[in-house]
């Protein structure tokens, strides 16, 4: 396999087998050797992960020698980002399900079967994808079940959101925060301008992408001030007015955002976006069949 792969300096390599890291040490270590750009992907639902294959792969990316726990030739390290991601398992969505109907008599004694085939789609549903909660959708938190124990966890919904869309990111923002003051030269009454502040309570991240069939799409997460949706929803206007990418330098099909707004109301005469809400594609992907 290798051979091949070593005649391509750009390869992808996939190994649905991950195990301790293998195919992930050949792959860098080829790159050593040709400078070459070969990408690769391991799939590992064991539970050794944490332990031996992702420490694996950051020691052969640091140093090609160690000896009792210690690089032996740090200067033999490469520049390389590393990425991973946990699936939410079956166990997770079980834990996660909440009946509206607590302690119904069927969920009580019939279990998991009835939960997951009669009971999931209307009496649960809303407990898998708690929409509400993309008020703040970045400190979302799922049950997680690690070692027999269930924690609340952070849950990444801004990656999430792309990988359903099927969206091919083209760049994307740190989380921006900001405070308010009245506008300088409000367009409607209560705008607002924004200044940037660490501990602003209006917080931002926006990506930019292309989706499966070719459209353009600009996705705007936000914090929002459920007590008051105008104040939020002006913060927005003020974002999206000045941190936005210039109409002429990209134009957008298509603009995600979560939670209720205005926003159409900036769209220039030449500019044909439509803003679709985060939420409700987000919970039709969840249940496309």
């Amino acid at each position: 396999m290798f051979t091949v792969v070593g005649e391509s300096p750009d390869s992808l390599v996939l190994d649905i087998f991950g195990g301790s890291g293998t195919t992930g040490d050949a792959v860098i270590q080829l790159n050593r050797e040709d400078n070459g750009d070969r990408k690769y992907i391991l799939v590992e639902m064991g539970e050794y992960f944490n332990s031996v294959t992702l420490p694996r792969i950051k020691k052969i990316i640091y140093s090609t020698e160690w000896k009792n726990g210690k690089p032996s030739n740090i200067t033999s390290g490469i520049p390389q980002i590393i990425k991973y991601m946990r699936l939410e398992s079956y166990e997770d969505a079980l834990s996660n399900i909440t009946l509206e109907e607590k302690d119904s008599f069927f969920g009580s004694n019939l279990g998991d079967e009835y939960l997951i085939g009669y009971m999931l789609d209307m009496e649960a549903k809303g407990s898998l994808l708690n929409l509400d909660a993309f008020i703040s959708p970045f400190e979302y938190n799922m049950k997680i079940t690690e070692k027999n124990e269930c924690k609340e966890r952070r849950v990444d919904v801004v990656e999430t959101f792309n990988y359903l869309i099927g969206l091919s990111v083209h760049s994307q923002s740190s989380i921006s925060y900001f405070s308010t003051k009245e506008a300088v030269n409000p367009p409607y009454e209560g705008a607002v301008d924004l200044q940037k502040d660490l501990n602003g309570v209006y917080g931002f991240r926006q990506i930019e992408g292309t989706l499966p069939d070719g459209r353009k799409a600009l996705i705007i997460w936000r914090n929002i001030n459920q007590d008051n949706i105008l104040a939020s929803n002006a913060a927005l206007d003020a974002y999206f007015s000045k941190y936005r990418i210039n109409p002429a330098d990209r134009e957008f099909d298509v603009i995600y955002i979560n939670g209720d707004n205005n926003l159409e109301n900036l769209r220039l005469d030449d500019e044909q976006w439509k803003v679709v809400l985060i939420e409700t594609e987000f919970n039709k992907r969840m249940w496309e069949e």
